[in-house]
């Protein structure tokens, strides 16, 4: 849970980083990406803490 968690929080900020410099706007299916961004993300934390 805690990794599903910080894959959404990474993913927000990402986003948020993304619709600053325009680069959001470009985007083809915006939830599908960050859906599989935040996954991507909450999986990469995941593999770091189990080792």
């Amino acid at each position: 849970m805690l990794c599903a968690i910080a894959g959404l929080f990474a993913s927000i900020l990402v986003r948020q980083v993304l619709a600053g410099t325009n680069v959001g706007r470009s985007v083809p299916v915006p939830i599908l990406v960050y859906l599989a961004l935040s996954m991507a993300i909450g999986f990469a934390v995941w593999f770091i803490w189990i080792g």
